[in-house]
């Protein structure tokens, strides 16, 4: 389905972290090109949540009934797995594991305010005081840190991590043009621009972190990408994803 890229055809790839590219790598050619990397996190209203509790239960618990917005995404169950303290890996729980996330998430929707699919909705919620807890990346934290009372929360049971990037397929009919996409995405420009507006991490090691606004560098640990991916839960290949996916199926049907 998919073929290595041609590295040489792309001038930038050499400026981008070669940890992050490494992670592309199979049997020594380049399957994706890793670009930008961030957390999947809580944003909560500090003028209405208390910001020591550090967790994720931030989207489950009764004291927020009424305020939460979970994303559309079976990572719900994977947060309520830790939120629990379940021992299996939350991204390949054994089967009696994920059916107790499952029962958990399901309880836990008569919480929720929403789940939501555009994230200009949650944005606008969390504006309005409609929602005090949200499923959120960086950029919501880094949109409405000047207009709300706001905090990202990265949860003390370990934050969700992600690095992502662009993959080439196998059938392509504009492998140059591709490239040439590649190597636009890769470029410091779109990087800087990238982290100044929305708060992700981007690979290229030429990115200027002194016209960043320094509280979301800190934020998000932006100056140490290894450090900051390998300190939390990297998502990576999940066998059991049809399962998860019947499973979240379950609960968002139980949320109406």
């Amino acid at each position: 389905m998919i073929q290595p890229w041609d590295t040489s055809l792309i001038p930038n790839f050499a400026r981008l972290n070669p940890v992050l590219s490494e992670a592309g790598q199979l049997n020594g050619e380049q399957y994706e090109i890793v670009l930008d990397w961030g957390y999947s996190g809580v944003v909560i209203r500090t003028d209405q949540v208390d910001p020591s509790i550090n967790s994720y239960s931030y989207l489950f618990d009764d004291a927020l009934a009424g305020r939460i917005s979970w994303f559309d995404t079976p990572w719900i169950l994977s947060m309520a797995h830790v939120t629990l303290g379940l021992q299996s890996d939350p991204l390949d729980a054994t089967p009696e594991d994920l059916q107790t996330a499952k029962e958990y998430c399901i309880e836990a929707t008569k919480n929720l305010h929403s789940i939501w699919v555009n994230p200009t909705q949650m944005q606008n919620d969390l504006r309005q005081g409609n929602v005090w807890s949200a499923y959120a990346w960086p950029d919501t934290y880094v949109i409405l840190k000047g207009e709300v009372p706001v905090q990202y929360i990265k949860p003390k049971e370990g934050v969700f991590t992600w690095a992502e990037g662009l993959i080439l397929r196998a059938e392509t009919e504009n492998y140059h043009h591709a490239h040439a996409f590649a190597d636009a995405w890769s470029d410091v420009a779109v990087g800087q621009r990238l982290v100044g507006s929305w708060g992700f991490g981007h690979a290229n090691l030429d990115i200027d972190l002194t016209q960043i606004d320094p509280d979301v560098v800190e934020a998000f640990g932006l100056e140490d990408p290894e450090g900051s991916l390998n300190s939390g839960i990297l998502d990576a290949y999940q066998p059991q994803r049809a399962e998860y996916n019947r499973a979240w199926d379950e609960v968002k049907a139980a949320a109406g």
